[in-house]
């Protein structure tokens, strides 16, 4: 059985990175979404039952990007390093005897391994089932940011454009929403990795 503060640290790292990834996805979608989706304080209404935000839907977005912005490359990081620790550790084990298992260190390489693809997952799934959305969001919020910089910001628009701008802007609240909702999902793999992590490294 692998007894030295190399292995002992790569546990460490990857049961705790694994949950530290989880906690901060899942912090955006309880956290920070519904604080940036807050209604006026006066309103009667909250956001999730179709409050209307008190910020208006270009800061929204704007604040939606800069929490994406920095959760795109904190998160991953997190993920693959606490998927090497974890990798780290099934191979050691992998030809190891030992364990209270009776088919010795194998079925435990075979849990970190789990671990490890399941902190991963974060990446695939955004790839998969968050990129159009995300790519919906980061779109509205850099809309008018060309506008700006050039100073057009009364150039004439056709009646229809406005209508399609209108209609995404009502619409942005409820991309928001819909993106914390798939965000909550993403969190739960790392989740899963910490406590498969966990189980390996209380039972080994």
């Amino acid at each position: 059985m692998p007894d030295n503060c190399s292995f002992k640290l790569a546990q460490a790292v990857g049961i705790i990175g694994s949950a530290f990834a989880s906690g901060g996805i899942l912090s955006i979608s309880f956290l920070t979404v519904p604080a940036i989706l807050l209604p006026a304080r006066n309103s009667k209404l909250s956001t999730s039952t179709g409050g209307t935000p008190a910020s208006t839907i270009s800061h929204l977005t704007h604040q939606w990007l800069h929490v994406y912005d920095k959760g795109k490359f904190i998160f991953p990081s997190l993920a693959a390093g606490s998927a090497l620790a974890y990798t780290f550790l099934a191979c050691t084990l992998r030809n190891s005897p030992g364990g209270r298992s009776p088919t010795g260190a194998g079925k435990f390489a075979q849990m970190y391994l789990a671990a490890a693809a399941a902190t991963l997952a974060i990446v695939p799934y955004t790839l998969l089932f968050m990129l159009p959305t995300n790519t919906r969001l980061e779109a509205r919020a850099t809309r008018d940011d060309a506008v700006e910089r050039e100073g057009k910001e009364g150039m004439a628009m056709s009646a229809e454009e406005e209508a399609r701008r209108a209609r995404e802007d009502r619409e942005m609240p409820g991309v928001i929403r819909k993106w914390a909702c798939l965000n909550t999902i993403r969190g739960i793999f790392p989740l899963v990795g910490a406590a498969v992590g966990m189980a390996a490294t209380l039972c080994f």
